[in-house]
């Protein structure tokens, strides 16, 4: 037919302009994924390739194509999303990224929108209008009836160094709103005439995707709204190791230091790292006058490696709790080679920055930098604060959190009493959960057997405490009501007794000491446990 394209002048573009175009592609899915790695735009992946000569053709035919260059998806790339809500951001920044030079925006089309939609049309005009350059495009909202969701940006890339320049299409989509078009164009699409059946069905599968994209949007913001002020990981001040006391400087035993020392230990131990600033800048006046008074008593004291190496840990301490890692890492890492401690801050400050595997590599250090000769104490919180570690990750974990539990146990002889309630406070609960995770737990009769008989260690310390007219910690209590609701609920609701337990010591955590590190995370988890035993507590 005079006018179409033939099959080998497509060909022969393609051989003169493939490496271009590929060229061109990573360079724009460079910048997707460069936003995606540094700026954290909610991307969930993409998808990226140069449409191959044999669709090219049957598009030419299909859309009576007769120039190679107003077919608009030459250079074509797909970014998916999780959630609807991400939409909101992806649009946003690739109104930015396609408002720079190299890029000339010539359309956006917008198909089979909802007007309910989490991101409106209203939106993505308003935002459009921000940009001057965007002034004369073209955005054309494209009702679908097939049930076809997406956003389409095209434009052209212009290499000013080659002269050369190519169009692109960039889908933005969710991850289910790819699903349908992917089964669409698979199944329904390349059929000529599809039957009724398949028409319908498809209109059926996308109002079910639909109602599936906004559930998990829901989903979302419900978990988005109850992480609000919730810390996004432990990071320990309390706990502060009698840290390898071999490495003390002597000069906090002279008569005229050591009640200088005694008193900036007191305050740093009642201060809450990230929360307490008050406290922290009382510890912190304590710390200069503790370094000033080391001075005057002996102004060589520079010149000892083990003053030299306390005072720099307590700076970087101090920097951490101003959120001031990068100085605080640079002190750390000085010391990292011969200091259980160094390795144990840092695996903190990269856990606090979500760096897990750096920080479970941190961590791995430390333990095998501490060494027989360490004191058992010392062991025995680094492995309690290693298992809370592992449970923040997640249940995936519960059994690292609890192997780290009997290790901790196993470094207990040089416990106090309240030594011992955070510990079995801990082994408690872990191997509660446990219990209560099919995924974790192969060996159920072991695990309760454990978990009972942390309980009953735990309760004794409890009662003992109530003897000697003091309360257990906060924690604890909560730890012993849920412990009693589980087994209320495992018996079917049947053995009263258990909920009665858990209304008396979920009454008794209110008047319970606060722990040194109280999260917002356990907070919330401690009202939740709380609401779900009083729900009980009052059917019976």
């Amino acid at each position: 037919m005079e006018g179409d394209m033939r099959y080998d002048e497509l060909k022969e573009y393609y051989d003169n302009n493939i490496s271009n175009m590929n060229e061109i592609l990573n360079r724009i899915e460079k910048d997707i994924v460069d936003a995606r790695d540094s700026k954290n735009i909610p991307i969930y992946m993409t998808r990226a390739r140069v449409k191959d000569i044999d669709s090219c053709y049957l598009k030419t035919k299909r859309k009576n194509k007769i120039d190679i260059k107003t077919i608009t998806d030459m250079i074509g790339l797909r970014i998916l999303c999780l959630f609807e809500q991400d939409i909101f951001d992806v649009y946003q920044y690739l109104l930015e990224m396609l408002d720079r030079e190299v890029y000339t925006l010539k359309e956006i089309l917008v198909y089979g929108w909802k007007k309910d939609s989490i991101v409106p049309i209203d939106f993505m005009q308003s935002e459009l209008k921000k940009f001057n350059r965007y002034d004369n495009i073209e955005f054309e909202d494209i009702y679908r009836d097939n049930g076809y969701q997406s956003i389409h940006f095209v434009g052209i890339y212009k290499d000013f160094h080659q002269s050369i320049e190519y169009s692109f299409e960039i889908q933005l989509r969710t991850l289910l709103q790819d699903v349908w078009g992917e089964l669409e164009h698979k199944l329904a699409y390349k059929q000529k005439n599809p039957h009724q059946f398949i028409r319908q069905s498809f209109m059926r599968l996308s109002k079910s995707l639909e109602t599936n994209d906004m559930l998990i949007t829901h989903l979302k913001s419900f978990i988005d709204e109850s992480l609000c002020g919730i810390d996004p990981i432990p990071f320990s001040v309390g706990n502060v190791y009698k840290y390898e006391a071999q490495r003390l400087p002597e000069i906090f035993k002279e008569p005229e230091i050591k009640p200088i020392f005694e008193k900036y230990n007191e305050l740093i131990l009642e201060a809450d790292t990230l929360k307490e600033k008050t406290k922290l800048d009382i510890a912190y006046h304590a710390y200069e006058d503790l370094i000033s008074a080391c001075m005057k008593h002996d102004k060589h004291q520079y010149n000892d490696s083990y003053f030299t190496y306390w005072k720099e840990m307590e700076e970087a301490f101090f920097k951490v709790t101003n959120e001031d890692f990068h100085d605080a890492i640079r002190i750390y890492e000085k010391y990292l080679k011969d200091s259980y401690v160094s390795a144990f801050r840092l695996g903190q400050i990269y856990f606090y920055q979500q760096n897990h595997i750096e920080a479970l590599k941190k961590f791995d250090q430390c333990f095998e930098i501490l060494d027989h000769e360490s004191l058992q104490i010392n062991k025995m919180k680094l492995y309690v604060n290693m298992a809370l570690i592992f449970w923040n990750l997640g249940s995936e974990y519960l059994i690292s959190a609890i192997e780290s539990i009997d290790k901790a146990i196993e470094n207990s002889d040089e416990c106090n009493d309240h030594d011992l309630e955070v510990l079995y406070n801990s082994a408690c609960y872990y191997y509660m959960e446990c219990l209560l995770n099919d995924r974790c737990c192969k060996k159920v009769k072991e695990v309760s057997e454990k978990s009972e008989a942390y309980y009953d260690i735990l309760q004794e310390l409890v009662n003992k405490f109530e003897k000697e007219n003091e309360y257990a910690r906060k924690h604890t209590y909560d730890t012993l009501a849920w412990y009693n609701y589980n087994k209320y609920i495992l018996s079917g609701r049947k053995e009263v007794e258990y909920i009665e337990k858990a209304h008396d010591y979920m009454l008794l955590m209110h008047n319970g000491i606060m722990p040194v590190v109280q999260y917002y995370s356990h907070e919330a988890i401690q009202q939740s446990h709380a609401q779900k035993i009083k729900c009980e507590f009052s059917k019976i």
